[in-house]
């Protein structure tokens, strides 16, 4: 675990405090570096019980959080990871092997309570899937991008859990502050693509998400939070408003060993 740093960026989140993290083992959360964005609960004492390092600020929004964080460690390897999100030291040990083998971003499937997997690899987020996904409940068919074996290129992940080097992601200016909430995980991923660096799902580590989906319903503070940065991401990206996939990106789905066989085949001739 000396390798690694895991930075969870907590805000009213004593729920998840105080119901999955007891069952974390003590030298996984001795690594934990949490970001309490001024909780108004019990998130900040029972963080100080629970993890090695933890840092109390005001609410600057989940990407500062995570920047806030980085800043804070120094492993070579670091894990962004919402508190509702049951990490297993296994799947640490999984995603390291593939990040030592891709210079990537890499991220587990998430699943829900029930074993089912949640879409959190990604299809291009085109306007268009953007509506659809609000207008109906098979959001999955929207989202979910085919398996690809054990890491497989994806356009976009959740940003619930991604995990990198630290040389990756500081070389990418980190996480994108200008996003309070919502959209900064396809932002660093466009961003990633856009540097030659690829976005990964690891389909061997799965690990159990809540998911409270917040910002599903059209009146909650959370969705005006989540169109206020869906305006800002299509300003940045006008290409996705009329679907233009973006330079870089491949046109189907890619396994990670088979881009390696690639790039090693270019390398020899």
């Amino acid at each position: 675990m000396q390798d690694w740093d895991v930075i969870v960026v907590l805000h009213n989140s004593e729920l998840e405090l105080g119901t999955i993290w007891p069952e974390i083992p003590a030298e996984v959360r001795e690594r934990v570096c949490a970001v309490d964005n001024a909780s108004t609960d019990n998130s900040y004492p029972l963080a100080r019980k629970l993890f090695g390092r933890v840092i109390r600020t005001d609410n600057g929004g989940l990407s500062r959080g995570n920047n806030l964080g980085l800043r804070n460690t120094s492993a070579r390897f670091v894990l962004f990871l919402n508190p509702d999100v049951r990490l297993t030291r296994d799947g640490l040990r999984t995603l390291e092997s593939t990040l030592r083998q891709h210079r990537s971003l890499v991220a587990p499937r998430l699943v829900g309570p029930d074993g089912e997997p949640q879409a959190n690899g990604r299809g291009l987020p085109f306007l268009a899937k953007q509506v659809r996904n609000r207008l109906s409940h098979r959001s999955n068919e929207a989202y979910n991008w085919p398996p690809l074996g054990p890491a497989g290129e994806v356009p976009w992940v959740l940003g619930a859990a991604i995990a990198c080097e630290r040389e990756t992601i500081t070389g990418l200016g980190g996480w994108p502050k200008e996003f309070f909430l919502y959209y900064e995980d396809a932002e660093l991923c466009m961003r990633a693509w856009k540097h030659g660096v690829p976005v990964l799902l690891n389909e061997e580590v799965r690990w159990i998400h809540a998911w409270a989906r917040q910002s599903h319903s059209w009146r909650s503070v959370a969705f005006r939070l989540h169109l206020r940065s869906a305006v800002r991401f299509f300003l940045r990206h006008p290409g996705l408003l009329v679907g233009r996939r973006p330079s870089g990106l491949s046109t189907a789905p890619v396994s990670a060993s088979s881009r390696g066989e690639k790039q090693a085949r270019n390398r020899h001739r």
